[in-house]
């Protein structure tokens, strides 16, 4: 299992989040070895920033990774305007989880 999929399942295990976007990841140099990961996390949460610790605080793993919490509402709202980063995450990113409905 690769380091997205591994971060991926302990962030669901934590927040059930709707989707998880890939949209940012650095290798070694040189290398395929992954060193680093960003991932767009939507989940719907009265309170990003304590979530947000808890995942950091919670999620061990040998790559490190950074993230950005939307809530499903500003997910909607932001997609939908051109000079936002969730709308160029949209475009640019990879969905590594959304859950089934």
């Amino acid at each position: 299992m690769d380091a997205t999929t591994e971060i991926s399942r302990e962030i669901c295990a934590l927040c059930d989040p709707s989707r998880i976007i890939l949209f940012g990841r650095k290798t070694h140099h040189g290398s395929d070895e992954i060193r680093d990961i960003s991932l767009c996390v939507i989940v719907d949460t009265d309170d990003k920033e304590t979530l947000e610790n808890s995942i950091y605080l919670n999620v061990d793993h040998a790559v490190s990774f950074n993230l950005l919490l939307y809530t499903p509402e500003e997910w909607a709202r932001l997609t939908l305007d051109s000079t936002s980063y969730a709308h160029r995450i949209v475009g640019k990113g990879i969905t590594v989880y959304e859950r089934p409905v």
